[in-house]
This record gives structure tokens, sequence and C-alpha cells, in this order.
């Protein structure tokens, strides 16, 4: 086919929150942008229960672009996150909390997406729904093949095609999967007991049990655990796996059921976290799950895919007001050194602590989980008396790390 391709500065490739959320980000640096969205709507699943975690700077960032008082319903602020081991069930080890009273909140991906799809952008955007057949990034500028017979020539590909990129593979990047065998369960439940905007999270054998405050008693769920382990209770039947919840957690909010309404359904995901060593390539960058699979410890993989939008947008502001190309190579070793730091500390922390805890652990094999158990117990309780305690919290609130205009609550200039 000879007709000549369309023309887009930047070509975002991934229509799910990552895709959303960037283009509304990038709507703010004067380039003009192309959404191409693989998915038919018709196809994308009716409701998804799962939650984000969105840390402090995130919600500044949210604001800045106008779209934080659209979310509904409204995030729920989480005050204060419990950790503990499995020592004593009625123990948390360590309590975190900030001065300024809220660390995070709790948002729901479904009303995010919702709110997102309502709001105007900054710019007008380009939408494609196609699916895409192939890639030719040895073209001068990168050139995106559509199933539909349409080509689209882009200076800048952004992938937010999620963990198992097709745009990253079609740059031939490589990824470095790092094996759980977990999966996660999540759903909806209700306490008995209010829980006061606290998280808890505690790092059971089988892998880490997550809760994180939502609206009155509702609280959403994320449990990891060996795949056999996680089909089983999957599958169990609503009592035993009340029973299985109540036991793993503990007292502290009273009795634990699932949910009445639709979100009471469980949905289980396999866990493939992975380390993606880079995150550029000519006239490419990646960013959100495609860079960097976390795994799910508290919900917190989505700060990093909004530093790295955050990050993008001041290189990408900056760089149109000197009149270069969106997809210049400074733009990229800029984007691969600011995001490199961050994505490797919150990588390295959710493993190692999934690893240090789970009862196959090199650790707990040589000298057994009990003690490994107390070791980590004694290792909070240290954390908690310690500066680090206050390094985590604002590692945990984000634009340490990586910071960014809209992070501090301005749009990039």
């Amino acid at each position: 086919d000879m007709t000549a391709p369309d023309r887009t500065e930047i070509a975002i490739i991934g229509g799910g929150l990552t895709g959303q959320m960037m283009a509304h980000t990038l709507a703010h640096t004067g380039y003009d942008i192309t959404l191409i969205d693989r998915a038919a709507v018709s196809t994308k699943s009716a409701t998804d229960f799962r939650t984000t975690t969105i840390h402090a700077a995130g919600s500044r960032m949210l604001s800045a672009l106008g779209i934080w008082e659209h979310i509904s319903p409204a995030p729920e602020p989480i005050a204060a996150i419990k950790v503990g081991a499995e020592t004593k069930i009625q123990d948390w080890d360590l309590t975190f909390s900030s001065d300024s009273g809220v660390m995070a909140y709790t948002v729901s991906n479904q009303a995010l997406s919702d709110a997102l799809a309502t709001q105007p952008l900054a710019s007008p955007l380009k939408e494609i729904e196609a699916e895409i057949a192939s890639i030719d990034f040895a073209a001068e500028t990168p050139l995106i093949y559509l199933a539909n017979g349409q080509n689209l020539s882009a200076d800048l590909i952004i992938g937010c095609d999620g963990a198992g990129s097709f745009t990253r593979q079609e740059a031939g990047l490589t990824v470095w999967p790092r094996t759980t065998n977990q999966k996660a369960i999540v759903a909806r439940v209700t306490s008995e007991l209010h829980h006061n905007q606290t998280a808890y999270q505690r790092f059971l054998a089988n892998g880490p049990l997550a809760f994180m405050p939502l609206q009155d008693n509702e609280l959403s769920l994320v449990w990891s655990l060996t795949e056999t382990q996680a089909d089983i209770l999957f599958h169990a039947d609503r009592a035993e796996f009340e029973q299985a919840l109540n036991a793993a957690l503990g007292d502290d909010l009273g009795q634990l059921a699932l949910n009445d309404t639709d979100s009471g359904v469980r949905q289980i995901w396999p866990l493939r976290p992975t380390v993606v060593p880079q995150l550029t390539a000519k006239g490419l960058v990646l960013a959100g799950d495609a860079a960097h699979a976390l795994h799910p410890l508290a919900g917190m993989g989505f700060n990093l895919a909004l530093s790295d939008m955050a990050v993008l947008a001041d290189i990408l502001a900056s760089s149109y007001g000197r009149g270069l190309s969106a997809g210049h190579a400074a733009n990229l070793s800029q984007y691969a050194h600011r995001r490199r730091a961050e994505i490797l500390a919150l990588s390295a922390v959710t493993e190692g602590l999934n690893k240090l805890f789970s009862h196959k652990s090199h650790a707990q094999k040589h000298i057994g989980a009990a003690t490994v158990a107390k070791l980590a117990g004694l290792g909070m309780r240290v954390i908690g008396k310690s500066r680090l305690d206050t390094y985590l919290s604002k590692l945990a609130m984000g634009g340490i790390l990586s910071p960014a205009a809209l992070l501090d609550g301005h749009l990039p200039k």
C-alpha cells in the first residue's frame, strides 16, 4: 500500500487506565496526540472491582489535571497503614501514619476510568480503535501498521499496553519475568467495625494480604496466595472463604463478610511481576505496567505510572518550548535517567518483602518459618523506632525519588 501514512507527534498505545491518564497528562505539553486502543469498547469487562492506592503526590497531580474532584464515589483517605507478620494475629508490628493526616487514598479503578472518560482534555485528542498489526521502529520515525489497513507515523510512541506489552515486544526490548507462582484474589468486603481509614497489610506464609479502606464499612481486599491455595480459596463456598479471611486478618475489624452486591464477587488474577531493564528505544518510551509490573503489595503500582506521566510531561513540555521533536533522543535519555531510581527502589522493596515472607523463601527453609516471622516482626519494630519509617512513609506518599511539576500540584511548563 503506497498511501502516505497519517502523521501524529505522539501516539499513545493502550486504552486502559494508564493510556487514558497519559492522554490527559500530555494534553498539557503542546504536542498533538493520538490514542490507539486495541480493545473494542464492547469487549471491555463490564466492571472492574479492583482498586488502586493513589499517594498524596498522585492526588495533587489529579487535582491539577482537574480530574480528582470528578471521581465518584470520592477517593477514601488512608490515614494509617498497619503492617504485621503472622507472629501473633492480634499484634501489628508497625503502624505508619503521616503528620498531614492523609498518606494516600483508595480509588476504585472503575470510578477513575469513568472520571477520565467524562472530563474534557486540555487539547484535542485523536482516537483510533484498531488492532495493531506491527510497528516498524527501524523507519526514520516509527511506523504503526494497523490491522484495518491504516498506517500511522509518530515521532514518539508511548507504550501503555500493560505487562504483556506488544509495543515493547515489537521494539525488541527484553523483560525479566520474576516468577512468583502466586495469584491474587480481589474482592470487596464489609467489616463489622469501622476501619477508621486504616489500611491493613499482613504478611502470611502463602503471600501477603492487604485491605484498603473504602466508603463506610467497606474494604478492598487483595489476597496474594500460592497458585494452588488461591485456586482452592477462589472456588471455596462463601462461608469457607469468609472463615479463612477472618482467620487471616484477626479481629481488628470484627467479623468480615463478602459484599452482597455485585462487587462481593471474587475475581482472580495471575501475578507476573517483571523488571524491564530498558525503558526506551528509538522513538519509544514505556510507561505503567509495560515498564514495571510490581507485586500488588499495597496496590501502589499505579503511582509509578503516575510518576512516569508527570516526569514525561515535564520533559515534553520543555522540549516543545524549545521546538524539538517529541521523539528527540535527549527526551528519551532524560526519561530513562529520571525514572530508574524510583522504579528500582519500589520493585526491590515489594519483591524483597514478598520473598522474605513467602513460605518457600530461602531463609525459611534454612532457619524455619517461625524464626523468619519473628525476625520480620523484629525488623518492622526496628524500622518503627528509626528514622527509616519516616523515609518509608515519605516514599509511600510519593514525589520523593521522582520530582515533577504535576506531583507538586502544578501543570508542566
